[in-house]
Formats: structure tokens, sequence, C-alpha cells
């Protein structure tokens, strides 16, 4: 398993999808995160630099990581409401580009996970930290990637804004 490390994540909210028990379309917990936008996050992804002209959401292709599991430690003294999860996809990767150049660009991205208990978990995480800092370990299969970029040979040859 291949891993990255945000130091400086965010924690923004969570929400939760109902669906059948199980199988396809289970009901699932989807958390939000953003953290700073780095050259040596995306190229362990195996994403091309966002260019310049482009400003707001922009979608990156694929726009999903082959995500396992992930830790999230909460900086700030609130260390003792670290979450670990496996899971399930880590989807609809965008970097917010700002317009104004002083700006910090940011990859933003959604987690979801079934797992039992994961919902109570980011819950007590939001009720006691609200949005929080801190940092996001995130492990995902290398293979797995390397399939999604292949399927993708234009890779982020046309990126656009999104609509986000």
């Amino acid at each position: 398993m291949a891993k990255i490390e945000f130091r400086k994540a965010y924690f923004t909210g969570f929400s939760f999808t109902v669906g059948p028990a199980r199988g396809e379309g289970a009901p699932m917990v989807v958390a939000t995160f953003r953290a700073p936008w780095t050259d040596k996050h995306r190229e362990s992804v195996g994403w091309k630099e966002v260019p310049d002209t482009v400003s707001g959401n922009v979608k990156l292709k694929p726009a999903t990581i082959a995500g396992t599991h992930l830790e999230f430690i909460p900086q700030s003294g609130m260390e003792k409401h670290r979450i670990a999860l496996d899971v399930s996809s880590v989807e609809n990767c965008h970097v917010f580009v700002p317009k104004d150049e002083d700006g910090e660009r940011e990859l933003r991205f959604t987690i979801k996970t079934p797992v039992k208990n994961a919902e109570r978990e980011l819950g007590d995480l939001g009720r006691t930290v609200g949005s929080a800092t801190g940092i996001l370990k995130l492990s995902y299969d290398a293979d797995a990637q390397r399939s999604l970029l292949e399927d993708d040979p234009e890779g982020q040859e046309s990126l656009e804004e999104s609509e986000e």
C-alpha cells in the first residue's frame, strides 16, 4: 500500500447516505476534506500540474484515488478524537484555484466508507471539534491508481472549471 500524508488537512463535515442494508449502494458515510495542493501529493497520485490560466474549481483526471484506509488526527489538543476507517473510495477530487494570485490552491475531495460506526465516529468528531485541522494519512492501492491513470490516457489535457 502506498500512502499520502497531508500535514495540514481540514475535515469540513460529513453526511450519511441511505441505501440497501448490504451490497451495491449500501448506506455510506461521506466525509469532506481539503488540503494544500502540493507537488508531492500531485506527483504521488499521478496528476498533472494545474495551469496558471484557470481559476475556480478545477476537476482532476482521474477524479478518484484508489483509497483503502484513512487516519485523521486532529491538532490543537484534540488528538484523542482521532479516527481511523477503511474507505471504499476517495472521490470528487478537484483543485480550488483562487482568482487572487496570493491565495493558496487547495485539493478538495470526499471519502466514502460503509464501515459500521463510521457515522458515530465522524459525528463525534464533528460535534466535538467542528471543522478540524489535522494530519490526514491516506493509504491507497498503487496498482489500482495506475489503472485509473491508464484508463484515462488523455489525462488532464482538457482541464475545465467545474460548477461546484
